[in-house]
């Protein structure tokens, strides 16, 4: 794309050229496996190209999170921009939606990586802080959605958005309910999940929660 966004283009050329240099090593391994040519050399030129490999996955990686995080500030200053807009403007559905969706994705943030026994370690009253936070603005959300005239300010006669926003209601009450799960196994020392999870995530398990987080996400983006 040729719009430039300052911070960010310096260290995306970075990634790109670790990315290609990445790439290239990749084809020639390929290459070298499919033609069995570690039959000929006994896997000498094979144990070069592991090194190889691993030091260009460390190089782009390297390179990938160094841009990211320079692209996150932008991200944040972006959402500030539009929920600014949205506000001011008078379209609640559009602000109540990203808030709703921002909110949510703080819960799972407070509970990171902890899952099992580990989730007797989450900082619940952060965690209800968060929640409740989350419940604001679903809660204004699910009145706003019920008014025609809001919605036909905002999106006109689109039965798209209309869909898509009454599926987001749904999921999030379900994102509700997951909550409630999550801190009941908490309460109760119950962390023993089915012999399907995670192929089936269980109820109350972060799994669970950030799959049907995944789902908000989806169907906010069929609004836009």
């Amino acid at each position: 794309m040729n719009v430039e966004i300052a911070g960010v283009d310096a260290p995306m050329k970075v990634v790109h050229e670790k990315a290609k240099n990445l790439f290239n090593v990749l084809e020639e391994a390929d290459g070298y496996y499919k033609k069995q040519d570690y039959k000929d050399d006994a896997f000498v030129k094979g144990q070069e190209l592991h090194e190889r490999l691993k030091t260009a996955f460390d190089a782009y990686f390297i390179a990938y999170d160094t841009m990211f995080s320079e692209f996150e500030v932008v991200q944040d200053e972006l959402f500030a921009f539009d929920v600014e807009k949205f506000k001011s403007s008078g379209q609640l559905i559009k602000y109540n939606l990203m808030m709703g969706l921002h909110t949510s994705e703080a819960v799972l943030d407070v509970i990171g990586g902890l899952d099992g026994p580990e989730l007797k370690n989450i900082d619940m009253k952060a965690f209800d802080t968060k929640v409740a936070e989350f419940r604001l603005f679903y809660d204004a959300l699910e009145k706003l959605a019920q008014d025609e005239t809001q919605f036909k300010k905002e999106y006109g006669t689109s039965v798209g958005a209309k869909h898509s926003l009454k599926s987001f209601i749904t999921t999030g009450e379900q994102f509700i309910r997951e909550i409630r799960n999550l801190k009941e196994r908490v309460e109760e020392g119950d962390f023993k999940y089915s012999i399907v999870h995670p192929s089936i995530p269980d109820n109350g398990s972060p799994l669970k929660l950030s799959k049907t987080y995944s789902k908000m996400v989806n169907e906010y983006n069929r609004i836009q």
